[in-house]
């Protein structure tokens, strides 16, 4: 692959209304920060409460076979329904721990609820510039070029969206090519160096330093330098972690968000933590979300949480059955054994048998909303004496290749509603998708709502 930039400069990194294909039509700041909230919905709400996300940088091979189990790190996340965030080079094998794992696996991470952002090329020194994306320009560090600038096309051609800069560690880096350096960039005016420049024209989200406290105060309109709250680190005993945690649920950070950043590798290595604690970890994040204490979001979405409002965009906008049409529930399309029915106060799907409903989602490129992480939240019971597996399925129609999920889940007998909600993603050629509620075995299952919220 090779890409050869235009009209770069010191002085000037990009020229008002440079076109290239990297940026997809322009390098302005302003106006890349306002394409990657408009991707977002533009607002995320949190309805008053506290936002976490989980992030995890490197170590795709822990994430792929990590653990006890040799299942890896990732579906940790997966197994708890937890959206996340992955800070990634984009070259495998660059590292030794991204020799066995594969882009592959990355874009299985993805379309299981992973968000992509880029860690650089390669992770190391970028004055080890190997000649693969430009041509000398002068004045121009052509390393420092390809592993900010050239890193994000390289995961796009991976077919996976990247959704900010979120910078590495490496050796040797050299002042003043700040914010490229961790310990370098502290400050806002670190942005105003080629790094700072090259990064703030090519993203519209990148984190750093400049914050300085890990929490963030919410809603929040900075979109570069957010710091984040590293919870794998040598001397951090998890007792610290779990009391950092537990203060969103004591309303200690009401209005307040934080990205807690993970190294997966470090358990039991680097950090004290045991893998059972770890496990604690992500266990006391998904009870509190479960509790309704806290949101969980993706690193992009605590970048648009709004605690003064519940707004979110919602793919489904005809998700509450009560709203439909018993004879014509359009847009849905019912399948054979799938009726809307009415008791008491509760409209819903009755799914005897069969597929369920589905609704078409078409033109997700339209809006920048193809290859995003999103939310699936939906309310079963069943729909007779005994308990009932609920089924839901979300395709790309066009190519199930490219996304196919399907997920079962066992609703007890009893009239109480039952809270379904996973996280998936898209990869970024996937333009539509057909969201299917029903039943796959057990009693009539009934469906009183379905959304697909960003998150």
């Amino acid at each position: 692959m090779s890409y050869k930039p235009v009209g770069i400069t010191e002085s000037s990194i990009f020229p008002p209304r440079v076109e290239n294909r990297i940026t997809k039509g322009t390098t302005d700041p302003y106006l890349l920060t306002q394409r990657a909230l408009n991707s977002l919905g533009g607002v995320i709400g949190t309805d008053g409460k506290p936002a976490i996300c989980l992030r995890v940088d490197d170590w795709h091979d822990h994430l792929k076979g990590g653990g006890a189990d040799g299942l890896g790190y990732a579906k940790k996340f997966q197994d708890r329904g937890l959206p996340w965030g992955h800070a990634s080079l984009a070259k495998q094998g660059a590292q030794p721990w991204f020799t066995v794992a594969t882009f592959e696996d990355e874009r299985a991470w993805v379309k299981a609820g992973a968000e992509v952002w880029s860690h650089g090329t390669d992770h190391k020194d970028p004055r080890l510039f190997d000649g693969q994306f430009a041509e000398p320009v002068p004045g121009t560090p052509n390393g420092m070029y390809e592993q900010i600038v050239g890193s994000k096309a390289l995961i796009e051609a991976e077919n996976i969206k990247c959704k900010g800069w979120m910078n590495p560690g490496p050796t040797n880096a050299f002042p003043p090519e700040a914010p490229y350096w961790p310990d370098a960039n502290l400050k806002w005016s670190d942005y105003d160096s080629l790094a700072g420049r090259l990064i703030l024209g090519t993203y519209g989200f990148s984190s750093g330093f400049q914050t300085g406290a890990p929490s963030r105060i919410l809603p929040n309109r900075i979109y570069h330098g957010h710091n984040h709250y590293t919870v794998l680190t040598a001397g951090l005993e998890w007792a610290t972690v779990e009391g950092v945690i537990n203060n969103f649920a004591d309303g200690n950070y009401a209005g307040m968000g934080m990205e807690l950043l993970i190294h997966t590798a470090y358990v039991e290595n680097q950090s004290p933590f045991t893998e059972a604690q770890y496990d604690a970890m992500l266990d006391l994040v998904k009870s509190l979300w479960d509790a309704g204490v806290i949101e969980v979001v993706t690193p992009a979405g605590l970048m648009a949480a709004d605690p003064t409002t519940s707004f979110r965009l919602d793919l489904i906008r005809n998700g509450d059955v009560s709203n439909l049409s018993p004879a014509d529930p359009k847009p849905w399309t019912m399948t054979a054994g799938t009726t809307v029915t009415t008791s008491g106060s509760d409209t819903y799907f009755h799914v005897a048998s069969g597929a369920g409903a589905n609704i078409p989602i078409r033109n997700l490129d339209d809006q920048d909303l193809n290859g995003e992480t999103w939310l699936f939240d939906g309310w079963a019971r069943s729909g007779g004496s005994g308990a009932t597996v609920a089924s839901v399925k979300i395709p790309d129609p066009e190519d199930t290749g490219r996304l196919n999920v399907s997920k079962t889940f066992t609703i007890p007998t009893g009239p109480t509603w039952t809270r379904v909600r996973f996280p998936f993603g898209t990869l970024l050629s996937t333009n539509q998708i057909r969201p299917a509620i029903g039943r796959s075995s057990g009693d009539a299952t009934q469906w009183k709502s379905a959304h697909i919220y960003k998150v």
